[in-house]
């Protein structure tokens, strides 16, 4: 499907259920999640490669000065973290090292 068949599907519409129904079935997979259409069920429609990541998301809530101090932590080292995940995941992983020997 292009973008503008996307855009006017109707989400109500037999074929819409029908679409997200199969999306559902063959990737085990959201189609809609908590009332938005989720962007692999977009990617699907058009005709793109989904991928599994074989993953398990982890999060966690941290104060927003926290995150704040993180956020300037990653802009003076972009070249090492492009994301708050990447630094949580390089921290967790270089604490670990450092801990077992």
């Amino acid at each position: 499907m292009s973008d503008e068949e996307i855009k006017n599907l109707d989400l109500n519409s037999e074929r819409a259920k029908k679409l997200m129904r199969e999306y559902e079935e063959t990737t085990d997979k959201y189609a809609n999640w908590r009332g938005n259409i989720t962007e692999g069920f977009m990617k699907w429609l058009k005709g793109e490669k989904i991928y599994d990541r074989e993953k398990e998301r982890i999060s966690l809530y941290v104060a927003d000065k926290t995150k704040e101090e993180w956020s300037e932590f990653i802009k003076t080292h972009k070249d090492k973290y492009n994301t708050i995940s990447k630094l949580i995941r390089e921290s967790v992983n270089y604490f670990i090292k450092h801990e077992s020997t």
